[in-house]
C-alpha cells in the first residue's frame, strides 16, 4: 500500500505539479511570440491582450504601444464591415479564414490572410475572446490567382529562325551587357528572348529590341541593312566604336530620337505606338504588362526607307554620308507587303503578352515556391508546437471515423503507436480492452455528442490501459466542428493528480478527526487530573490495608487507562507532547523484546534481526514502544494458532529519481524498521482503509480502531513513511521509514539529566483558572511541604504578587487563562519578582502550547494530567535550575 501524504506535503507537490505546467505554459508563450507568422489574442470587446513579435513588426507597433487597443482599429475603414462580421462569427463559435486589409502604423495597407477561432473557458464554456493567425499575402497575393493561367506560354517552343545567319551580326555586339536592371532578360533569358525574336523576324526580317522599364536592352537585333548603315553612320558621328559610350555621347541619332521614343511612348501610354523614325522607316513598340504594371516594350522597325532626293539629301547631311551611297543603300532595300507588315505587328503584341505571362508565371513560381518553404517552415513549426504540447491532441473525421492527425503527447498518453489507432473503432478496443467498460464509454460519448452540448463532451475520470497494459486516469474533451466535418479532441493524464487529490482528501479527513481528537484534550484532561489527584491522596490517607483501597485502585487504573486513551488519540492527532532524544534503533528494540515477548503469548515465535549497522534517529523513546506494541498486538490477532513474528532493523536511502517514481516517498537517509508476520494477511479493501481511525476488522469490544491510526500518526510526526504489503493467507510487513539524524546531532546526544527532589519549603504561586484543578495541585504541593498562593485569573495572581512581602520562588501557571496568556503573565510577574523560577502546565495539544511559546527547548512544562510525585519532580527541577534568562533557566523572558 502506497504512503499517505500529509496536507502540507501533499499541497507542495501540488504546487509543484502547478509550477511545472507553468514553466510548460511559459515555454508556449515564448515560441508563440516568435512565431513566423502574426499571433492575436483578444478579449470579447475586441480589444488586444496578446501579439507576437512578427503581427507588432507587421503593423509597425511596439506590443506595449498596442496592447489594449480593439483590433478593429487595425483595419481600414472600407473594411470594418467584414471584420464586424467575423468577430460576430467568433462570439457563435465559428471558427473560419479570410481575406483582408490592415492598416500599418505609417499609413500604407496591406493584404492579410486571417484564420480566426474563438476561445472558451474551459471551467464554464463561456467565450472569453479570439486567437488568429495572420499571414502577410501581399507579394503572393496577384501571383496564386494568375498562377495557373498561360501555363502552355512558358511550354511553348516556337520555331527558331537561323540564329547562325551573318546577317544577325550587328555592329552592337552584346547590347545586353549594358542592362542594369535584367528583370525582362533574367525573368525570360536570353535564349528565349531570341526564340520569340526569331518568330517576329521570320516574317519582317527588320530590327527588333526588347526594352526593360528604365530603358536598358533586354534583347536586341538589326537585321536591316538600312539600319545597319544609320546606326554604323552614329557610331562614325560619335567617334567611337564602344557600344556604351556609343549610346550615352548624345550624337546616336537613330536610337538616342527614334528607338528609345517609341518604347517610351508605349511604355507611358500602355498603349501601342507607331512613329516614324528619324532615319526614314516607321517604328512600332508594344508595351509589356506582368501583373498590370508595364515592365518594358518590344519594337519593331518596318517600312521602306525614303526614295525621294530631298529627304536622302537631309539624311546624307545630318548623317555626314554620301548622298549616291545612301540612295544606293535605299534603292538595294527589299519592301514588305502591307498584309505581312500587319502579321509582324500582331506577333509583336504577341510576343510582348509572352514576355509579360512569363514574368508573371517566373513570379508565380518564386512566390509559390517561397510561399511552400514557409507553409512547410510553419508546419513544421507548428507541428513542433502541438507535438510538444503538455495534453494529448487528436483531429478526427467524423464521416469516416479516422484520426489525420495525432500529436506525440497523445501516443505518450494512450502508450499506442499512432498508425494503430487511427481507426476510431480499433482505438476503442485498443484503449477500453474490457467489453462492458468500452460500451459503457462509447454510449456516454456518443451521447453527449449527439446533444450538442459542449459541457458534456468534456469527460473527467476516464480509465483507460496502454499497451503494456498499465491503467491510467484520463481527462478527455471533444470539440465538434461540423462545417469542417472533423472532431477535435484533447486529452490529458491526470492519473498523479487522481491520486494527490484522494490522498489530499484522506489527508484533510484524517487532519479533522485529529483536530476533533485534539480538541477534547483539555478538558478530559482536566476531568482526569482531578480524578487521579483526588484518588492518589485518598490512597495516602487511608493506607493499603483499608477496605476502600482496593476500589481506589480500581479507580485509578480506570482514569489512567482513560488517560491512556486520550494519548493514544493524540498521537493519531500527532499533537502529544514529546521528548524526542537521539535513539539507537537497535539498542531501543531489544530493551522491549522481553515485554513484547510475554504480549504476544508462547504460540507465536519472535525473530529480532538487527542490522549489523543502522543509523540513529531522533524519537521520544515511548513512541517507539507504541509502534511495536501496536504492531505486535495487530500481528498476534492476525496469526490463528501458532505463528512467527519477525522485526528488523536497517536502512534505506531513496534518491529523487526513485521517489518520482514513487508516490508518498521522500528523498534522504532512512533508518528502517520491519515487522512482518504470517498471519492471514488483508485484502486490498482493508489495505485501502488500514490507517483509518476507528476502522477495525476485529469483533465489537476487540479493538478501538486506534492502533493503526496511532502508528501512522507517530510516524508522520516524526516526519517518516509507512509502507504495507500484504495479501490474504500471505501474512503482512509493516516497514516503517525514520529520518536518519544528522551527524551533528548523534555526537551531542549526551544530555545531562537534571538533580530532582521530592519536595521542599519554596513560596509557589501557582494560576490555575479551573478551580478543582487549582484546589488540587494546591493541596499536592502543600503535601510536598511547600507554601503554596494560588490564584484563579492573572489579576488575582499580579495581586496576590503585591500583596505578599516576601519572595516568591517559582510560578506555576497555566499556558491558557482568561484576560491574558501565561506567558504574558509570567513576563509581568519576572518584571516584579527578579529570579523567579517559571513552570507551565497545560491540557491542551503541543500546537496549541506550541504556539503560545512555551515548547521551545530549555522551557519547564508538565503536562495534565500528572500525579502528585511527576508535579513534585517538576517543580523541584524548575526551582534548582539557577535563575537567568538563558534557554536552559526554565523562565521565558517577555520577548521571546
Amino acid at each position: 500500500m502506497k504512503e499517505k501524504s500529509t496536507c502540507e506535503e501533499l499541497e507542495n507537490r501540488v504546487q509543484e505539479l502547478e509550477k511545472k505546467l507553468h514553466d510548460a505554459w511559459s515555454l508556449t508563450e515564448e515560441i508563440m511570440m516568435y512565431m513566423t507568422e502574426g499571433l492575436v489574442m483578444t478579449d470579447t470587446r475586441g480589444a488586444i491582450m496578446f501579439i507576437n513579435q512578427r503581427l507588432s513588426e507587421m503593423l509597425g507597433y511596439p506590443s506595449e504601444q498596442i496592447i489594449g487597443k480593439c483590433w478593429l482599429e487595425m483595419v481600414p475603414l472600407e473594411q470594418q464591415a467584414i471584420a464586424q462580421a467575423a468577430e460576430a462569427r467568433r462570439a457563435q463559435g465559428y471558427t473560419d479564414r479570410y481575406e483582408i486589409f490592415l492598416r500599418h502604423k505609417e499609413g500604407r495597407e496591406f493584404p492579410v490572410v486571417i484564420g480566426a477561432g474563438p476561445r472558451f473557458d474551459k471551467h464554464t464554456g463561456e467565450f472569453i475572446g479570439t486567437m488568429g493567425v495572420v499571414t502577410d499575402i501581399s507579394e503572393r497575393r496577384q501571383a496564386e490567382n494568375e498562377l495557373r493561367k498561360f501555363e502552355w506560354l512558358v511550354e511553348k517552343e516556337p520555331s527558331l529562325a537561323d540564329v547562325d545567319d551573318p546577317a544577325f551580326e550587328t555592329v552592337y555586339g552584346d547590347v545586353t551587357e549594358l542592362n542594369t536592371r535584367r528583370f525582362i532578360l533574367d525573368g525570360v533569358g536570353k535564349e528565349h528572348l531570341a526564340e520569340m525574336a526569331a518568330d517576329v523576324m521570320a516574317l519582317l526580317d527588320t530590327s527588333l529590341a526588347v526594352y526593360e522599364a528604365n530603358g536598358d536592352y533586354a534583347y536586341g537585333v538589326f537585321r536591316s541593312s538600312w539600319c545597319q548603315y544609320m546606326d554604323t553612320a552614329s557610331f562614325h558621328l560619335c567617334g567611337t566604336n564602344d557600344v556604351g559610350k556609343a549610346l550615352s555621347c548624345g550624337k546616336w541619332l537613330c536610337h538616342d530620337n527614334c528607338w528609345n521614343d517609341s518604347a517610351k511612348t508605349a511604355m507611358v501610354s500602355g498603349k501601342p505606338a507607331d512613329i516614324e523614325c528619324v532615319g526614314g522607316i516607321r517604328l512600332y513598340a508594344v508595351p509589356v504588362f506582368a501583373e498590370k504594371k508595364v515592365i518594358g516594350s518590344v519594337n519593331i522597325g518596318y517600312g521602306n526607307p525614303p526614295q525621294d532626293t530631298d529627304t536622302l539629301a537631309r539624311l546624307a547631311e545630318k548623317y555626314h554620308v554620301d548622298l549616291d551611297h545612301l540612295r544606293a543603300k535605299a534603292n538595294a532595300y527589299k519592301p514588305r507587303p502591307e498584309f505581312i507588315i500587319e502579321l509582324g505587328k500582331k506577333r509583336c503584341q504577341h510576343m510582348a503578352r509572352m514576355i509579360g505571362k512569363i514574368i508573371e508565371r517566373r513570379q508565380a513560381e518564386k512566390s509559390s515556391q517561397k510561399y511552400q518553404k514557409d507553409l512547410e517552415k510553419r508546419n513544421h513549426f507548428i507541428q513542433t508546437i502541438l507535438d510538444n504540447l503538455p495534453i494529448g491532441l487528436a483531429v478526427n473525421s467524423i464521416d469516416e471515423g479516422q484520426a489525420i492527425f495525432i500529436n506525440k503527447k497523445f501516443e505518450q498518453i494512450y502508450g499506442w503507436p499512432g498508425e494503430l489507432i487511427k481507426d476510431i473503432d480499433t482505438f476503442f478496443h485498443k484503449a477500453y480492452p474490457d467489453p462492458a467498460y468500452r460500451e459503457k464509454i462509447m454510449t456516454r460519448i456518443l451521447a453527449d455528442i449527439a446533444s450538442g452540448d459542449p459541457e458534456k463532451m468534456a469527460w473527467d475520470g476516464v480509465e483507460i490501459t496502454r499497451q503494456d497494459g498499465e491503467k491510467r486516469v484520463v481527462s478527455a474533451k471533444n470539440i465538434p466542428l461540423q462545417e469542417q466535418n472533423l472532431m477535435i479532441s484533447t486529452v490529458q493524464d491526470i492519473t498523479e493528480n487522481t491520486k494527490l487529490q484522494n490522498q489530499l482528501l484522506q489527508a484533510r479527513k484524517m487532519e479533522s478527526v485529529g483536530r476533533l481528537a485534539g480538541g477534547i484534550a483539555h478538558d478530559f484532561n482536566n476531568m482526569l487530573g482531578v480524578i487521579l489527584g483526588h484518588v492518589e491522596f485518598a490512597l495516602e490517607k487511608i493506607g493499603e490495608n483499608h477496605d476502600l483501597s482496593a476500589g481506589l485502585k480500581e479507580i485509578q487504573v480506570a482514569a489512567q487507562r482513560s488517560a491512556d486513551l486520550t494519548k493514544q488519540l493524540l498521537t493519531f492527532a500527532r499533537k502529544q507532547i514529546i521528548s524526542p532524544r537521539p535513539l539507537d534503533l537497535n539498542d531501543t528494540v531489544e530493551s522491549m523484546l522481553n515485554m513484547l515477548r510475554r504480549l504476544i503469548g508462547e504460540d507465536i515465535d519472535l525473530v529480532w534481526k538487527p542490522a549489523a549497522h543502522t543509523w540513529s534517529v531522533k524519537m521520544d523513546p515511548s513512541q517507539i514502544n507504541q509502534i511495536l506494541v501496536n504492531l505486535c498486538i495487530n500481528a498476534r490477532d492476525a496469526i490463528a494458532g501458532v505463528g512467527r513474528l519477525t522485526i528488523e532493523t536497517g536502512r534505506k536511502t531513496f534518491d529523487d529519481a526513485y521517489c518520482r517514481r514513487n508516490q508518498g516517498f521522500i528523498p534522504g537517509d532512512y533508518a528502517l524498521l520491519s515487522v512482518s508476520d504470517n498471519g492471514c494477511g488483508m485484502d486490498k479493501e482493508t489495505l485501502k482503509n488500514l490507517f483509518e481511525p476507528f476502522f477495525t476488522t476485529k469483533g465489537v469490544g476487540q479493538g478501538t480502531g486506534l492502533g493503526l491510526a496511532t502508528v501512522y500518526g507517530i510516524v508522520k510526526q516524526n516526519k517518516g513513511f509507512i509502507n504495507v504489503y500484504s495479501e490474504p493467507g500471505q501474512g503482512s510487513t509493516f516497514n516503517i521509514y525514520l529520518p536518519r539524524l544528522a551527524e551533528e546531532e548523534e555526537r551531542s546526544s549526551d544530555v545531562p539529566i537534571a538533580k530532582t527532589a521530592s519536595g521542599g519549603t519554596e513560596i509557589l504561586l501557582v494560576v490555575e483558572d479551573e478551580h478543582a484543578i487549582l484546589k488540587m495541585t494546591r493541596m499536592m504541593l502543600e503535601q510536598k511541604g511547600y507554601t503554596v498562593l494560588s490564584a484563579a485569573t492573572p489579576a488575582e495572581a499580579l495581586e496576590e504578587v503585591e500583596n505578599h512581602s516576601g519572595a516568591i520562588d517559582l510560578l506555576l501557571s497555566d499556558v491558557i487563562l482568561p484576560e491574558m496568556s501565561g506567558r504574558d503573565l509570567a513576563g509581568q510577574i519576572m518584571g516584579r519578582c527578579p529570579g523567579i523560577r517559571v513552570l507551565f502546565m497545560s491540557g491542551y495539544t503541543a500546537d496549541v502550547v506550541a504556539h503560545q511559546g512555551v515548547l521551545d527547548d530549555g522551557v519547564a512544562f508538565i503536562q495534565k494530567p500528572f500525579s502528585m510525585n511527576d508535579l513534585a519532580e517538576k517543580v523541584r527541577q524548575a526551582l534548582d535550575h539557577a535563575p537567568g534568562h538563558g534557554r536552559q533557566s526554565g523562565v521565558v523572558s517577555k520577548d521571546r
